[in-house]
C-alpha cells in the first residue's frame, strides 16, 4: 500500500485525517467524490477502479499538480484573480506528463468511440481541478 502526504487544508477538503500518510487509493477516492465523479446511478458517471493503479495514479497525480498550485498560491501575498481556471491549468498539464510517460487512457476511463480517450482524460483532469481548487479556496476562506 502506497501512501502520501498532502497539505492539511488538501486533507481538510478531502476529509482525509490530519497528520498522517493516507493510502494513495484514499486520496483518488475522495477527490473523485469531491468532483462528483461517478455517482451512485447518476447517468454517464465513470466509476473510478481503485484497483487499477494507473487510474490512481492519474487522480493522485492531479490532486498534487493543483494542491502544489494552490498551496503556492496561499502563501502568496495576492490569490490570482483566475484561481480555479490555473487550477485547471495545472491539471490539465498533469495530463500531459502522463501520457507523455507513456500511460495510457485507464480501461474504465475508456472512451465511448465517439470521442477519444486522451480527450475523456482532459475532461476528467479539468472537473477534478477545478473541483479541489474551489474547494480549498472555500476552505481557506477567500
Amino acid at each position: 500500500m502506497s501512501l502520501i502526504g498532502l497539505s492539511r487544508s488538501t486533507r481538510q477538503v478531502l476529509g482525509l485525517p490530519d497528520y498522517v500518510p493516507v493510502p494513495r487509493v484514499e486520496v483518488a477516492s475522495q477527490a473523485w467524490f469531491l468532483a462528483g465523479l461517478g455517482q451512485a446511478g447518476q447517468a454517464g458517471s465513470l466509476e473510478l477502479d481503485l484497483h487499477d493503479d494507473a487510474a490512481v495514479d492519474f487522480v493522485v497525480g492531479i490532486v498534487e499538480a493543483v494542491e502544489d498550485f494552490v498551496v503556492r498560491a496561499i502563501d502568496a501575498a495576492r490569490w490570482p484573480a483566475d484561481l480555479d481556471l490555473r487550477a485547471e491549468a495545472e491539471a490539465v498539464g498533469w495530463v500531459d506528463d502522463f501520457l507523455a510517460d507513456g500511460s495510457a487512457a485507464p480501461p474504465g476511463f475508456a472512451s465511448s468511440g465517439e470521442v477519444p480517450s486522451e480527450v475523456v482524460l482532459f475532461i476528467l483532469a479539468r472537473q477534478l481541478g477545478r473541483a479541489l481548487s474551489e474547494a480549498l479556496r472555500s476552505a481557506t476562506g477567500l
